[in-house]
């Protein structure tokens, strides 16, 4: 038998096909996360109550790391996830380098099943579930369950840090890709705005009625909320907390709308809040107090 060849490589052949295909729809599914984080559709279809929101999950601190979509990484993670296969496959005639690509696609499914706990953490903390992140997440066992099948084959394991300097091409590669995304998310618009607000009169009206919107400075939705006031956002009260403590409000996510009387909480609005949004939870009711 060749020493060099890994033990049932038809076997192996069907886990790598499979992992290329599961990868590649998870990276489908990525890519509309990506659109409908941008988009920020009011009722998408995955939008259904409370509880079952994509909305509520993208609108979300959650829904970003250094500024970067989670949407974004995700497809990131996908191409790298799409490409290890296919690379495995290419190389099966030498067993070092077959071990060292099916050791980085089981440490690569590792790293993303790891970061699947902490996004449903996130849903669980948030009390609400997106439909397709699920998808992925569903996705990510599936995948992390084939890498393991796929090194339960090898002779021997190669070790994380033998794996990553022996693909350290791929690590610097990843690396550049990744600080690119980082630059170009945050010199570009955080997504379109459609509509401004612009009768003063509106903003008065919200923060009349006891409303401030609570944030942080610099952040994408937090700036994003801002825009869709425009000019008028100078009559809203804006609690930023760079500046001050806000473990009193028990915060979920940015920016969330609080509305209080003589100190004390009546109700709260957490995550972005469109125009539509703002109309109903303040019942300020003017017509034609937006831009287009």
């Amino acid at each position: 038998m060749d020493s060099r060849k890994p033990i049932k490589p038809d076997r192996d052949s069907r886990t790598l096909t499979y992992l290329t295909i599961i990868s590649l729809i998870a990276l489908g599914v990525s890519i509309y996360l990506v659109k409908d984080h941008y988009e920020d559709e009011e009722n998408s279809f995955c939008d259904m109550n409370d509880i079952i929101s994509c909305k509520k999950i993208r609108r979300s601190a959650f829904s970003e790391l250094l500024g970067i979509p989670v949407a974004i990484l995700g497809v990131i993670y996908n191409v790298v996830a799409v490409l290890l296969p296919l690379r495995a496959m290419a190389v099966r005639d030498d067993l070092a380098d077959y071990s060292d690509y099916a050791s980085a696609i089981y440490y690569w499914a590792v790293c993303g099943g790891a970061f699947v706990v902490y996004l449903v953490l996130a849903e669980i903390w948030l009390h609400a579930i997106c439909p397709m992140c699920t998808v992925i997440h569903i996705l990510q066992v599936i995948t992390l369950y084939f890498a393991y099948k796929l090194v339960s084959n090898l002779r021997t394991r190669p070790s994380f840090i033998s794996v990553a300097w022996n693909l350290k091409v791929w690590i610097v590669g990843l690396t550049i890709v990744g600080l690119t995304t980082l630059v170009l998310v945050h010199i570009s618009p955080a997504g379109n705005f459609p509509q401004v607000i612009e009768r003063e009169e509106f903003a008065r009206c919200v923060t009349e009625k006891g409303w401030r919107m609570v944030g942080v400075s610099g952040c994408s939705w937090c700036e994003r909320q801002k825009l869709l006031f425009g000019d008028t956002f100078k009559h809203i009260i804006f609690v930023d907390c760079k500046e001050e403590n806000c473990e009193r409000f028990q915060l979920k996510g940015y920016p969330t709308w609080i509305q209080e009387k003589d100190g004390a909480e009546i109700k709260r609005w957490s995550g972005y809040a469109s125009y539509e949004d703002i109309k109903i939870f303040t019942e300020c009711d003017f017509e034609e107090t937006i831009a287009h």
